[in-house]
């Protein structure tokens, strides 16, 4: 081998491991999510194991670590709930007393053996829980909008979901794409297998 044509293979081999090595180093310009790093097979085997899989949750409770704003907005839905719910149950609770102690009372005024008494004390109760029925009809006017409000929320909760985790799965999907190449070599792999099986597999007549 001629030392011109020596130099030239060991330059060209020096611009190979060159390129190869930058295109090596190249990092995404966006991270692969955690929850979807196929290189974590142990984390993903132990993390199946003791939680139900739901892609988006896993990957939206990732990006509530990576975010201080988003996971305040986040606390403060589950912290809405719970406000909710417990003044939820104090007027159900109110109500509930008021509409056992009306049922009380006729049961009691029916004990009346004197019908004018028993008309009068009627009457009145009738006032009564009239007046009672009004002040609980603005609560129930809030409570309808509280209801409202809380089907807005559950509603920007699942865009929230969809559209915070929809780039992280995208970058997951431009990171993470498996060669073809691997595939074309199992094809051939198969090709040569099914090749060297016809040897055998002749009828001969």
């Amino acid at each position: 081998m001629s030392s011109k044509l020596f130099s030239l293979l060991v330059i060209s081999s020096l611009i190979i491991f060159s390129c190869s090595k930058k295109k090596d180093n190249t990092i995404p310009a966006q991270p692969t999510p955690e929850a979807l790093d196929e290189k974590d097979n142990l984390k993903e085997s132990v993390y199946s194991k003791r939680y139900p899989s739901n892609i988006i949750d896993e990957l939206y409770e990732e990006a509530l670590t990576n975010d201080p704003k988003l996971k305040m907005i986040n606390n403060d839905i589950a912290l809405l709930s719970e406000i909710k719910s417990d003044s939820m149950e104090a007027y159900r609770r109110y109500a509930q007393n008021n509409q056992s102690y009306w049922a009380s009372a006729d049961a009691y005024i029916n004990q009346l053996s004197d019908s004018s008494l028993k008309h009068e004390m009627s009457a009145l109760f009738k006032t009564l829980e009239m007046k009672t029925n009004e002040r609980m009809a603005k609560v129930d006017a809030a409570n309808e909008v509280i209801r409202q409000r809380t089907q807005t929320l559950n509603d920007q909760l699942i865009l929230m979901k969809l559209l915070v985790t929809q780039p992280m799965m995208s970058n997951y999907q431009t990171n993470e794409f498996p060669p073809v190449k691997t595939l074309e070599h199992v094809i051939m792999s198969y090709d040569s297998v099914i090749s060297r099986t016809k040897l055998y597999t002749v009828i001969k007549k």
